[in-house]
């Protein structure tokens, strides 16, 4: 199965779409779905890193089908699609939507 994390340090402000997953990133206290502070992970490294401690955790503890995708996007930089509505409401873009745009 494909899927999309979205990496933040902060709680999300919208409602992520099914197959879309949050990992936090930092020090700050809030539920999402995965941290890139347990297992095997570079946590300590992001002031310098950034988000590229989420995509390290990724790569070493998620768990994916071979024939899977899996994205990684930053919350203040969402995957829209093209329409004004999804940019001003923050709507990010579907993941059948975004597996469609990536065969063509």
């Amino acid at each position: 199965m494909n899927t999309m994390f979205v990496v933040t340090h902060l709680p999300l402000s919208y409602e992520m779409p099914v197959r879309y997953s949050s990992i936090k990133v930092g020090q700050n206290q809030f539920d999402a779905d995965y941290v890139d502070s347990v297992g095997d992970n570079i946590s300590n490294l992001n002031p310098n890193f950034c988000e590229l401690t989420a995509l390290y955790w990724i790569w070493k503890n998620y768990s994916s089908l071979p024939d899977s995708t899996v994205g990684l996007g930053h919350y203040r930089r969402l995957l829209v699609n093209n329409s004004m509505w999804s940019v001003l409401f923050k709507i990010p873009v579907s993941m059948e939507r975004a597996e469609y745009l990536l065969k063509e």
